[in-house]
């Protein structure tokens, strides 16, 4: 009598392969658009065995996706600030726009420096992490900052005729609570 043994596939993960190939084909043919869904099947099928696939998988959905949410991400900050142009009067053009998203990261910084010292800055000059090139509009002029009260203050831009107090100035209020 020959011992014959059954011959076993290894086992698979269908479902790790499929998120696998979701983001691949995501990155390399998609620009990022099956990605999320790449990442959603791998991190499901990491729940079983075996895993290699779906891990390749998720890592590679995860930096697919991360392409799309830096895309929203600055679609989103020229959004709010056309928005934000349109809601104070102030004319929608590119110069305008840069300058908003230029206070737009002033604030970010002094936020964060507000969360860390629990104060406003007395200037942006205190801001130590503040890059040189955001303390000035698009127009190469001084952005203007007033402090308000203990947690909002004031960015002004002179606008392109580099004039306070003119009609083409920029001016954001914003709070810190």
């Amino acid at each position: 009598m020959t011992n014959q043994s059954a011959y076993q596939a290894p086992p698979s993960n269908g479902l790790g392969v499929a998120g696998f190939v979701c983001s691949l084909l995501g990155i390399v043919g998609t620009c990022g658009l099956l990605c999320p869904i790449g990442l959603i099947l791998s991190l499901f099928a990491l729940r079983k065995p075996p895993r290699g696939l779906a891990i390749a998988g998720a890592i590679i959905g995860f930096i697919g996706s991360l392409w799309i949410i830096i895309g929203l991400v600055i679609f989103g900050i020229m959004f709010l600030a056309i928005f934000a142009l349109a809601a104070a009067g102030t004319a929608i053009t590119l110069p305008n726009i840069q300058t908003y998203v230029t206070m737009s990261e002033i604030h970010t910084e002094v936020a964060a420096y507000h969360q860390t010292m629990d104060a406003l800055p007395d200037s942006l000059v205190s801001i130590t992490t503040l890059k040189p090139d955001l303390q000035q509009d698009y127009w190469g002029n001084s952005i203007t900052y007033e402090i308000i009260d203990a947690d909002s203050y004031r960015l002004t831009s002179a606008g392109a005729d580099g004039t306070q107090n003119t009609d083409d100035d920029i001016t954001l209020d914003f709070d810190v609570r």
